[in-house]
């Protein structure tokens, strides 16, 4: 029953581009559906690891959502409480497609273009965390419950990937969005319908910072499924160091100055909207670039080129964004700033006590 690659290719890649969206979306929708009901019925195979729990963490949407910041954020949360945990992940826009050991829990074994963007930042920001990137995520969970004994494995990005059975699913979803008038692909950014949603047990509103529908959001949510446990997150200043060598900088330096912030995220916004309100800037600058981009060093040279015709006394970007940059001396004096994940406790004891269970 399962689409052969070179099939599914043409779909995505020529069929549902050259029909529009509204043919193209008429030819996505029975597909998604036939497909979550093969599943839902068993009718679709799903390898289960009785020795360990799966959590999934995902989105109903294609772009970013804030799940890499709340992955590390929960994996250390976990791990600090005696859980052993270990996280796999795609690898979205890696060089090459096997099999990769990321980390064995000290720190990144491979470098950005090996591992992922993401997988990468994910390495260095957790500890005692094993890191594998698969395309095949079922091999990935294997490799990690037999090989390095973990017994929670958190599985990123992965609420559509459904052979892969869970003990619980986890979806983000950024508040900025209107849940009402948002469509499926390619007309709009859902990749399965909002009724999807009956399948998480958790939903974690992210930037509700930047609106202030958060309750009507919820409650459209929470009629769709009663039993979700629903949540909003807030971000935690860390730190801003400067590049290449990461020396750490006094925020009190950057406040009240003129600043040009640049990123390629799936929200810039909100990355934006936090510097402002950590720094207090004179004047905010903001360039965006694709999410994942690779920076070239003429992108940089363009960026400092920009900064300077704009009177700007700082240059800052994301975590993320530092890890696709160019080496000394090209990234010299770019600021880096450095957030947390603050996940409410409540949302942490429900998660613990599934996984006692």
């Amino acid at each position: 029953m399962k689409l052969r690659k070179p099939l599914k290719k043409f779909i995505k890649g020529v069929l549902l581009p050259t029909l529009g969206p509204p043919l193209s979306e008429a030819i996505y929708s029975p597909i998604v559906h036939i497909r979550n009901f093969l599943y839902d019925k068993g009718l679709l195979p799903q390898k289960l690891y009785p020795s360990a729990k799966i959590i999934s963490i995902g989105n109903l949407t294609v772009g970013g959502t804030g799940k890499t910041p709340f992955t590390i954020s929960l994996s250390n949360i976990l791990s600090s409480k005696g859980f052993r945990v270990g996280i796999i992940s795609r690898g979205y826009g890696r060089e090459g497609r096997e099999e990769v050991v990321v980390s064995t829990g000290k720190g990144p074994l491979v470098s950005p273009q090996t591992a992922g963007d993401e997988p990468y930042l994910i390495a260095t920001r957790t500890q005692n965390v094993p890191v594998i990137v698969n395309r095949n995520r079922v091999l990935a969970a294997k490799k990690l419950i037999h090989q390095y004994k973990c017994k929670v494995i958190i599985a990123d990005d992965c609420f559509q990937h459904r052979k892969l059975q869970r003990d619980m699913d986890i979806i983000l979803w950024d508040s900025t969005i209107d849940p009402k008038k948002e469509s499926l692909l390619p007309a709009g950014r859902l990749r399965e319908p909002i009724l999807a949603v009956r399948r998480a047990h958790i939903l974690i509103l992210t930037n509700s910072e930047l609106t202030a529908n958060y309750s009507e959001y919820a409650a459209i949510f929470k009629r769709i499924n009663k039993k979700l446990v629903i949540s909003k997150i807030s971000k935690e200043f860390l730190q801003v160091y400067s590049l290449p060598k990461r020396d750490v900088v006094e925020i009190s330096s950057l406040k009240n100055e003129t600043i040009l912030a640049f990123c390629g995220i799936g929200n810039p916004e909100q990355f934006f909207s936090f510097v402002k309100k950590l720094l207090n800037p004179t004047g905010l600058i903001t360039q965006v670039f694709p999410d994942h981009h690779k920076y070239s060093i003429k992108d940089i040279e363009l960026i400092k080129q920009r900064a300077a015709e704009k009177n700007c006394r700082h240059i800052i970007t994301t975590e993320k964004d530092s890890i696709n940059m160019p080496g000394a001396p090209h990234s010299s004096g770019v600021l880096v700033l450095q957030m947390n994940i603050n996940i409410n406790e409540g949302v942490i004891r429900f998660i613990e006590n599934t996984l006692r269970h």
